[in-house]
């Protein structure tokens, strides 16, 4: 048996489906590291290296970040906060018990070494206050007439007054006691979309306050009043003032001022905030930075904003990469270079042979088969399928009630299954002519391998675990009977099927992979694990920068992994 178990992995990166990514908001610490909340996640870099941070961060989608000094908070999909006080190095849970709704944006107070205040905005139960750092939170809506809360901020002190300010999808709200009781402000029917406080406001009490119509108004009374200054702008999304003093207007174009435009970008501008003298713009596709108080602008090329979810093998050295948020993407020169081959989000399902695609989405399922230049619907189900499967040349549909389709001569024809009415979590390949359905079930809290047999006419229990609601991360060894599950590893030994523990590491495993020469490889959160017979795991030592591997795949003598962050990364097998 060739071993591997005291030699380290010497990775090199061999490329990035895609940099850029969506970006929501960016902020930086006391530390001078930027911090981005992203769909794909929270990520961490100085400019020109960047690190997504999964390690303590349990939000599948992170909608904002807060940093103050050297603390952090952070809140994004299903719901809560987390915090940390030591620059992101550890990360706790924060105490919310009135509300589980997602948060979508948390502010500092500006005088918070003192008073530890700070609020948040969530989708529809109001606005959240803390006065002890974000350890402890209660809902503070004395005076909403609306709980879908769009963004809040608060201002410095002014005398006794504390002024807050929050926008809600169809209001204006101010608060003369930091966030304690909210009032209305009649400004008609109006879509709020942004609003930026004065960089003088101790002394002139200027709010600026912008409108998804393009409208743009002026407060000069701690937001008692507004006046209309201009309604010339396309879709407003936010606001910002420069260094100089500038106001700064990010548009569906680009940056703008009142008096002219400034400066296009490649893409909607989403946010906008100065960290420490630059002016940074968080766009639908990358971020982008002005040292020049936003009057010229450059791309931040390395981050990548992405989370992938599977790769998928076509042939030597062609590849499809691909994320329910990030689309499809192919390389055919062994990930030098990648394409974006399907752009419609999100991406439900994906299946593929050498020479063809097929991509589930909202408006059905859709296949190309000339190297992906042009697409045709081929099926629209009255439910979005949620899993696709090749086997032996046959197309396998499934839903998420367990629902399961093959197409036969071109015709979609309903298979009956003995997980009929559980949840179909999706379809696995441990071979190229094998085929596994994996279901949840309510009921009994099982998650369940069922296995098809060899002439596709039933299906067969394979295993089945306790799980609970939230599913747990299924991964796969390519080409071999290995399934890792939680933290075990799954595989097929003399017709049975055999469950190892996967060392000490916590966390689910994340890919899994049989090495030629025997062994096993997988990858539990950031770690990379090795073991000889399935029972003995080892830590391998490597140079993989924290990052979540996805896919393990042994490509001739190569072992690859792919990340959640689109990283292809290669290490020689001895």
């Amino acid at each position: 048996m060739t071993t591997i178990s005291a030699q380290h992995f010497d990775w090199e990166l061999k490329g990035t489906v895609a940099t850029g990514g969506t970006v929501l908001k960016v902020m930086g610490d006391a530390q001078e590291k930027l911090w981005v909340a992203s769909p794909a996640g929270l990520f961490c870099g100085d400019g020109e290296r960047w690190q997504a941070v999964r390690r303590g961060v349990p939000f599948w989608r992170l909608n904002t970040v807060c940093v103050n000094g050297r603390n952090l908070w952070a809140a994004g999909m299903p719901g809560g906060i987390i915090r940390s006080s030591n620059s992101g190095q550890s990360w706790s849970d924060c105490w919310i018990e009135q509300t589980e709704a997602p948060i979508l944006a948390i502010a500092a107070s500006p005088d918070y070494a003192t008073d530890r205040v700070l609020l948040a905005a969530t989708d529809g139960d109001g606005i959240l206050r803390s006065t002890d750092g974000g350890r402890h939170w209660e809902l503070s809506n004395f005076g909403l007439r609306e709980f879908a809360v769009l963004d809040v901020l608060l201002a410095p002190k002014i005398g006794r007054y504390e002024h807050a300010f929050a926008i809600s999808e169809t209001g204006f709200y101010q608060s003369p006691n930091g966030g304690r009781a909210w009032q209305l402000v009649d400004l008609g029917d109006i879509e709020p979309a942004a609003l930026a406080l004065s960089p003088t406001f101790v002394e002139d009490r200027t709010v600026w306050l912008a409108m998804l119509d393009g409208a743009l108004f002026k407060s000069e009374d701690a937001g008692q009043s507004f006046a209309l200054v201009t309604d010339r702008f396309e879709a407003i999304n936010a606001l910002t003032f420069a260094p100089d003093g500038t106001l700064l207007i990010g548009t569906m174009a680009g940056i703008e001022s009142v008096e002219a435009p400034i400066a296009p970008l490649p893409s909607p501008v989403l946010s906008l905030n100065v960290v420490n003298g630059a002016v940074y713009a968080g766009l639908l596709d990358g971020l982008s930075v002005s040292l020049a108080n936003g009057r010229s602008w450059q791309s931040v090329p390395v981050l990548a904003a992405r989370r992938l979810t599977w790769y998928l093998p076509q042939a030597a050295g062609t590849w499809l990469a691909v994320g329910p948020e990030e689309g499809v993407w192919q390389t055919a020169d062994g990930s030098q270079s990648w394409q974006s081959i399907w752009e419609d989000l999100p991406v439900l399902a994906v299946a593929a042979t050498a020479d063809t695609v097929w991509v589930s989405g909202v408006d059905g399922v859709a296949v190309s088969a000339n190297q992906r230049n042009t697409w045709q619907i081929v099926w629209q189900p009255e439910v979005a399928v949620t899993a696709l499967a090749v086997v032996n040349g046959r197309l396998w549909a499934g839903d998420a009630s367990g629902q399961v389709w093959q197409q036969v001569d071109g015709t979609w024809v309903k298979t009956a299954v003995p997980f009929a009415g559980q949840q179909l979590v999706g379809f696995l390949m441990p071979k190229p002519d094998q085929l596994l359905a994996v279901s949840w079930s309510a009921s009994s809290q099982m998650l369940q391998l069922w296995l098809l047999a060899e002439n596709a006419s039933e299906w067969s229990l394979w295993f089945e675990q306790k799980a609970g609601a939230v599913l747990p991360h299924v991964a796969l060894g390519a080409a071999s009977s290995l399934v890792g599950l939680g933290s075990y590893v799954y595989h097929l030994a003399e017709g049975r099927v055999q469950r190892e523990k996967v060392g000490s590491v916590a966390g689910p495993v994340t890919a899994v992979c049989a090495l030629p020469g025997g062994g096993w490889v997988t990858a539990v959160t950031d770690k990379l694990l090795y073991s000889e017979d399935g029972k003995a795991w080892a830590t391998r030592e490597n140079e993989l920068p924290g990052e979540a591997v996805v896919s393990l795949q042994v490509l001739g003598n190569q072992l690859m992994a792919g990340t959640t962050e689109g990283k292809i990364w290669i290490t020689p097998l001895p």
